[in-house]
């Protein structure tokens, strides 16, 4: 970034975007405030230099919005979402691949706001959307088969859920393969549903293939990675086998602690799970000498 600011000055697009991409980075290694002040200086600068409706001002918007989501302030990126996908629509046409893009943005923000009707219905109308526009097989319509799954389980919908994680899993070991992080993706969501609906057994197997895979590709403190070792760890407990289940979530503890601290909830979810394996145990007092350090 420094390079492109010393060649064409702090304003300009190739800058700009080059600030925003600096900002993408520190958010894939979980820097978020980082990334935040990153994103937002970035997007003072677009709307100045570039206007609002500027097509890099739009993804400046997007960026911040994943950020803060990133921080749990769901209600602040869906506010920043909607108005994006306003003006995308605006500018980029309803049926563009970036505005439904956009659209599957406050899909997923809406549901990690707990909003699942809505989302349900963002959803729904990405998919058929791009499924008109980019065909059913392509990556990203399988991305709204998975996020509307998810939507469905929220709301209590699994039979639907189920059917929907389990064809996108399928296309998408045919079209990208069993290694490919999409595909680890919709695996892990069936594993989900699964344990959802008391399967626990199932639950497992799918879990432990989605977490050496995951391994395998990501590496093994990918919060992808993490996400798998918590879930299979949660879903070993839940069959009363305490000893492995603890060692799976103590080190997925650890790793969470090193990569977030206690702030986040990936890391205090874990700790609530660790928690319940130990209270499972009898070990009251451990149990709560950990959740006190949380």
């Amino acid at each position: 970034m420094k390079d492109a600011e010393k060649i064409f000055g702090p304003k300009h697009r190739v800058t700009l975007k080059a600030s925003r991409d600096l900002g993408a980075v520190l958010r894939g290694q979980q820097r978020y405030e980082e990334a935040e002040v990153m994103h937002r200086k970035t997007l003072a600068l677009s709307k100045e230099v570039l206007g609002l409706e500027d097509i890099q001002t739009l993804w400046d918007t997007c960026f911040l919005a994943q950020v803060l989501s990133c921080q749990e302030r769901h209600q602040e990126a869906v506010e920043l979402q909607r108005e994006e996908l306003v003006l995308r629509k605006k500018v980029n046409g309803p049926e563009s691949p970036d505005t439904l893009a956009s659209m599957k943005s406050l899909g997923y923000l809406l549901n990690k706001q707990g909003q699942y009707k809505e989302a349900e219905a963002v959803h729904r109308e990405t998919l058929v959307l791009r499924k008109k526009v980019l065909g059913p097989e392509h990556p990203h319509t399988l991305q709204s088969m998975g996020f509307l799954g998810l939507a469905l389980s929220r709301l209590g919908r699994h039979k639907e859920a189920e059917t929907i994680h389990n064809e996108a899993l399928e296309l998408s070991i045919n079209v990208l393969g069993r290694d490919h992080r999409d595909t680890l993706g919709h695996m892990h969501n069936v594993g989900i549903l699964l344990g959802t609906q008391d399967r626990v057994e199932e639950a497992e197997v799918v879990h432990k293939e989605t977490w050496a895979l995951r391994n395998k590709a990501l590496g093994p403190e990918h919060p992808d990675t993490l996400t798998s070792m918590k879930w299979l760890g949660f879903t070993i407990g839940k069959q009363g086998k305490y000893i492995e289940s603890e060692a799976l979530l103590r080190n997925t503890l650890a790793l969470r602690q090193k990569a977030l601290g206690y702030k986040y909830s990936d890391t205090l979810e874990t700790i609530d799970l660790l928690r319940w394996v130990l209270i499972g145990q009898g070990r009251f007092e451990e149990a709560m000498s950990i959740t006190n350090r949380g």
